[in-house]
């Protein structure tokens, strides 16, 4: 299968889906990724996906395509990109890829790869490519099994501060991924948190959740200046 090279950018896989991202596509990055870590002698990726309508069942492709590679697959469904990245160290995978659109308009996805914690980017994602179009399953499948990471990584991430009473602080979630991780973090390092938008919906139907944007921001910033905050969190797509 060939792979359209513009897809491959510096640092992440992305397209516009229908049109240069397909199931089909993301199976085979998915089968050239596992073809890729076996030769190096890894043998776990972890794989997570945003709240777009096309993530989880690319995710699925990706994880077909890692298990026709024989490696093994741990699927921990709708995540933030940085819980992504901590579950990979957490479960001693020796990788993991996010499905991910992150701050782009509602018709794109994409992929996130790293080895080990550490991104597959640049030069290595052209290999990637070439790995991929040539790359056909092996004789013994991979195993797929499925971990919550979510419970775990908020104790973690928890355990690792202590904050004064008192702070509130106001966030807006942009309907992606933030809404389920942040919010309960947040309470539970003892923060009051008021949140914009916080409900998980793939359409966006706010706004882009792009906070470089300054009018996606524009109520986030009014709520900080007229209420007692100490500060305001706005997230892209994917949190990170």
């Amino acid at each position: 299968m060939d792979l359209p090279q513009q897809i491959f950018r510096t640092y992440d896989i992305r397209g516009i889906v229908g049109e240069d991202l397909n199931e089909a596509i993301v199976e085979q990055i998915g089968l050239g990724l596992g073809t890729l870590l076996a030769s190096e002698g890894s043998t776990t990726v972890v794989v997570g996906h945003d709240i777009r309508s096309s993530s989880a069942p690319f995710a699925a492709s990706v994880r077909d395509g890692l298990l026709k590679s024989g490696l093994d697959v741990i699927e921990i469904g709708q995540v933030a990109t940085p819980l992504l990245y901590w579950a990979v160290q957490h479960l001693g995978a020796d990788g993991g890829v996010m499905i991910t659109g992150s701050h782009n308009p509602v018709e794109y996805n994409g992929l996130k790869i790293t080895r080990g914690v550490m991104p597959i980017w640049g030069e290595e994602l052209q290999e990637l490519r070439k790995i991929a179009i040539g790359s056909c399953a092996v004789d013994t499948p991979g195993q797929a099994s499925c971990s919550d990471v979510l419970g775990p990584y908020i104790e973690n991430r928890a355990r690792r501060f202590q904050l004064p009473e008192g702070i509130k602080v106001a966030i807006d979630c942009g309907n992606g991924t933030a809404g389920p991780v942040a919010i309960p973090l947040f309470e539970r390092l003892g923060i009051e948190v008021d949140a914009l938008y916080p409900e998980p919906d793939g359409t966006f139907p706010n706004h882009l959740p792009d906070p470089e944007v300054p009018r996606y921001m524009k109520k986030l910033c009014e709520m900080v200046s007229e209420g007692d905050y100490a500060c305001g969190f706005g997230f892209d797509g994917d949190s990170d």
